[in-house]
């Protein structure tokens, strides 16, 4: 299981995406209620670029811009391509 998740400096957070090592989501795959939490499955368990680009459109962009000014609204991205960064 691998996840991808946010935290900036000043403590804010944007909810995970949680990726599983299978072929579908079972839902009782969680013991407790995780609102806002995503999930996604993948044959390795580890996110890869379609996961990393769904959890930018399904929770990155809504979540961060809803938190920031639009000087801050950017995000950069290295040479891995399933890792994302805001610039702050």
């Amino acid at each position: 299981m691998t996840t991808i998740e946010y935290i900036n400096d000043d403590g804010r957070y944007l909810n995970p995406i949680i990726v599983w090592l299978a072929n579908t989501y079972r839902s009782n795959w969680t013991a407790f209620p995780t609102p806002g939490w995503q999930y996604a499955c993948s044959d390795s368990g580890y996110t890869d670029s379609r996961i990393s680009l769904e959890w930018l459109k399904r929770i990155f962009d809504p979540e961060a811009n809803h938190q920031s000014t639009p000087e801050r609204g950017r995000t950069a991205q290295n040479n891995h391509t399933s890792y994302a960064k805001r610039i702050t």
